[in-house]
């Protein structure tokens, strides 16, 4: 911002001078209409590392929306897309013995408009314009972690204690200038502003120079805000793009003019009438529940309730739940209420609600934060590499990426990952839990550990990754099982399931409805994909992606939903017809454990669920952890299924599998068995009370209070 204060300085000087002059020179105007500019330059950034000048590209486009013979101001707008890139190589040492180098590059997509001294552009052919906005930012940042042989880099040949440019220009030479480490890969919504000094060189074509900024408002990655050099050093600034150019900007010569005419037909007057046609008040939306912008709970479970008007059904509204869509709501017209039932994960939880007709578009957002209940005890740290799956994994390609999820993390600190017993960069998203890397090809096999720590205990991990250019990993496949052909139904909901195969885990598949993806289905152990989906009126399309190494694969299906319509009856003289036997789809309802997934601390717990349309037990498949299973019990006239199942420590999966003439339905239940916090003894002594205590018995009873132990 400092940077920029200067340049607004000379530019409200320079309105004030001009507002008051009355000097009379040859009057330059312009006929509005389109205009385009180019322009290239330098782009830098003000960030938490001494970065260098790169270059970048603008190309605007844009009009006039208020131009007016001599007057003062000129009133325009335009649309920038500008491309930049620059390095780093900070000669400041990191605590852990090793340097920052990265190299970044961005994207802007931002509408600006502009105010421009027109009138000392008509008298001088000088073009001075402010401009301010917002607007899309994607800024994507790299750094080198590895020389060309694929080890980390020694530094110990660079002397930090030596003048900044001997450290910069050795760091130059160290690197191998390919950036293979991707830090951050984050698009934003930030505000712009510049300034414009230029020469009116004809009347359609001016040349100059200008100065533009984009503001992170966070330095932390978020909605407003991109850590641009994945540092955040408190009371260092605000992270902030800069871009210098030299360029031009070409007038179309469009515009338009107006005049008015009296004309006399013979004593007839005619009257022309133009029509105004109003248009549609634009969009609003209100979140009344929950009713502050920040709302603190301790139930997995919420109702999110708005009022919104304006729009003329739920197809002109869009749901996003942590920046995803989210297609599960109501929206009734006539009241004009949405709801939408939605499940939290521990932490905040961001949701949106946009609304957009034909004028305009509107949208209110809220935070929930799902606490601890109070009083209860942090739960113990939990770890497990997710992507690959599985102890072991073995690959052809130059590249594996490693994703592992952690639970009851307080921060990056407390996460350890070592490969082969040393420490390695890793990215740690604290919403969602996720820690990544990336392993760059090396021949053998190489052991990844990664351990986690907080104030109830800790918990490890391992995976071992063997290089191998001679393996040939399976191509992935995908099945839907239900439905397996395209089918036409009048519920507003129906279960989705299909199978895959040398698919490594869940984040490797991608479901999409009518185009929009969906987050929430479940994966289990043995490739069964399976979600509860909600179903819009006509045609929803249904499309499963899977992806491995060796390729991709994907299959399609569509569910049309019908409204039932009502027939006048018609009296129709009866007619005894031999009664047919009508077979329905099994349908799974898990009635007891309800939570999912379901923790505890105990041995073994009880599954029970109603499967109807099904003749006998010999219909059922009950699975424990990918191992089939008879030991349960089926009643035909209640139609429940009942288990005792033995679990392990961690995470048990248990899938239910119903099948008849007419179709299948799979579910499943998790059950995570968690180790019981062992509280330390407390003593309280009750008797005596003083110490020191004088007595003149010779037997005293010492009385005392003890908690926490099982025996004497």
């Amino acid at each position: 911002m400092k940077a920029i204060a200067p340049c607004f300085g000379i530019f409200i000087l320079s309105m004030l001078v001009f507002n008051t002059s009355m000097a009379q020179k040859t009057i330059f105007t312009s006929s509005g209409g389109l205009t385009i500019g180019f322009g290239a330059g330098t782009a830098y950034q003000k960030s938490d590392l001494a970065n260098s000048k790169g270059f970048g590209l603008d190309f605007t486009i844009g009009s006039q929306l208020y131009h007016k013979e001599n007057a003062f101001l000129g009133v325009d707008w335009n649309f920038r897309f500008l491309a930049g890139q620059n390095k780093a190589y900070d000669h400041r040492i990191n605590p852990d013995n090793t340097f920052s180098n990265i190299r970044y590059s961005f994207f802007n997509y931002d509408l600006e408009v502009g105010l421009t001294l027109n009138r000392m552009r008509e008298r001088t052919g000088i073009v001075l314009t402010g401009f301010a906005g917002a607007g899309i930012t994607h800024g994507r940042t790299f750094t080198d972690l590895y020389d060309a042989g694929g080890n980390l880099y020694d530094y110990g040949s660079i002397d930090p204690n030596q003048e900044s440019k001997l450290v910069y220009k050795d760091l130059v030479a160290l690197s191998d200038g390919d950036f293979e480490t991707r830090l951050v890969n984050k698009v934003a919504i930030l505000p712009t502003a510049g300034l414009f000094i230029g020469y009116q060189l004809s009347r359609s074509l001016v040349l100059g120079i200008e100065f533009k900024t984009n503001f992170c408002l966070t330095e932390r990655n978020s909605l407003v805000g991109i850590d641009l050099d994945n540092r955040v050093i408190e009371k260092s600034g605000i992270d902030r793009n800069n871009y210098v150019s030299m360029g031009f900007r070409w007038n179309l010569r469009g515009g338009s003019s107006s005049s008015s005419a009296t004309n006399n037909y013979s004593n007839n007057t005619r009257t022309h009438n133009r029509v105004v046609q109003a248009s549609l008040p634009g969009p609003s939306v209100n979140i009344t529940d929950p009713s502050s912008n920040s709302f603190h709970t301790v139930s997995p479970n919420h109702t999110i309730r708005a009022t919104i008007t304006n729009v003329g059904g739920a197809d002109q509204i869009s749901f996003f739940q942590n920046g995803f869509p989210n297609n599960i709501f109501t929206y009734n017209v006539n009241t004009k209420n949405f709801t939408a039932n939605v499940r939290l994960r521990e932490g905040e939880n961001d949701f949106r609600i946009k609304a957009a007709n034909q004028t305009s578009s509107a949208e209110d957002l809220v935070t929930i934060t799902l606490d601890n209940p109070p009083g209860e005890v942090t739960p113990a740290p939990l770890v497990e590499f997710t992507s690959p799956s599985g102890n072991r994994f073995t690959s052809s390609s130059d590249r594996v990426d490693v994703t592992a999820a952690v639970k009851h993390v307080g921060s990056k600190q407390d996460i350890q990952l070592t490969l082969n017993g040393l420490n390695i960069p890793f990215e740690y998203y604290p919403v969602s839990g996720l820690v990544k890397t990336s392993l760059m090809k090396n021949e053998g096999v190489h052991n990844l550990l990664i351990r986690v720590i907080n104030e109830s205990g800790s918990a490890q991990d391992q995976l071992s990754v063997n290089f191998n250019d001679r393996v040939k990993i399976a191509a992935p496949s995908v099945r839907f099982v239900n439905p397996a052909i395209p089918v036409e139904v009048i519920n507003d909901r129906f279960p989705i399931s299909a199978e895959t195969q040398n698919v490594p885990g869940r984040n490797d598949i991608t479901m999409k409805i009518n185009g929009a993806i969906i987050s929430d289905f479940s994966f289990s152990a043995n490739g069964l994909v399976s979600v509860n989906l909600f179903l819009s009126e006509g045609i929803n399309t249904i499309e499963i992606s899977a992806r491995n190494e060796a390729g991709m694969a994907s299959d399609r299906t569509s569910i049309t939903r019908i409204e039932p319509q009502y027939i006048e009856p018609v009296y129709i003289e009866p007619v005894y017809i031999e009664p047919v036997v009508r077979s329905y789809p099994p349908v799974i309802n898990i009635i007891n454990p309800v939570t999912y997934p379901f923790r505890t601390y105990e041995l073994s717990e009880e599954l029970r669920a109603t499967v109807s349309n099904v003749s006998s037990k010999e219909n059922i498949i009950l699975d424990i952890n990918g191992l089939s299973t008879r030991d349960f019990s089926f009643n035909q006239s209640t139609k429940v299924l009942t288990a005792r199942v033995a679990l392990r420590d961690g995470e048990n999966v248990l899938t239910i599998k119903a099948q008849n003439e007419s179709g299948g339905q799979v579910k499943d239940q998790v059950f995570i068995k968690e180790t019981r916090p062992c509280r330390p003894p407390a003593i309280r002594l009750l008797d005596p009370v003083q110490d020191p205590i004088s007595t003149s018995q010779q037997n005293y009873a010492v009385r005392a209070q003890v908690r926490n132990i099982t025996n004497a």
